[in-house]
């Protein structure tokens, strides 16, 4: 994502604690979101349109600010720190990379639930999609529908 015309407010050393927890928040969130997904991969009818065009637009405008919290690191890294200061800067960025994964990931099984699992076909509505996936069960049954 481009960076923004107007220049960000860049955080004092003094708010680490504060952009910390905002960074292990979004961390935390992304791996419980992540085990969410992978457990709806096991049964893809509990997914639906509303569901992961949320996640899409939530994860790809998160992926979009990641440069904000790197930058304010990177900013931060220039500073005279106090004891202990340094290390959360590097937990932080370790953190900040794991993050940028886990949204990668997440983006990638979202997009790849949509075109391979529910199949270009199908339409979003729970209807067309209850009407496909009943199909596609039917039919392993050796049922016709």
């Amino acid at each position: 994502m481009p960076k923004p015309k107007q220049e960000p407010t860049w955080q004092p050393l003094s708010q680490l604690p504060m952009i910390a927890s905002m960074i292990d928040g979004m961390t935390d969130s992304a791996e419980e979101q992540l085990v969410n997904l992978q457990q709806a991969e096991e049964q893809p009818h509990d997914l639906d349109n509303a569901t992961l065009d949320r996640l899409t637009r939530v994860y790809t405008e998160q992926q979009g600010d990641l440069w904000l919290y790197e930058e304010q690191l990177a900013r931060w890294r220039q500073q005279s720190w106090a004891a202990g200061q340094q290390a959360e800067i590097v937990r932080l960025d370790q953190r900040l990379a794991r993050l940028r994964t886990l949204i990668a990931d997440l983006l990638a099984r979202a997009q790849w639930k949509v075109s391979v699992v529910l199949g270009p076909a199908t339409t979003w509505t729970s209807g067309g999609f209850v009407r496909r996936w009943c199909a596609r069960c039917w039919t392993r049954l050796g049922l016709s529908h």
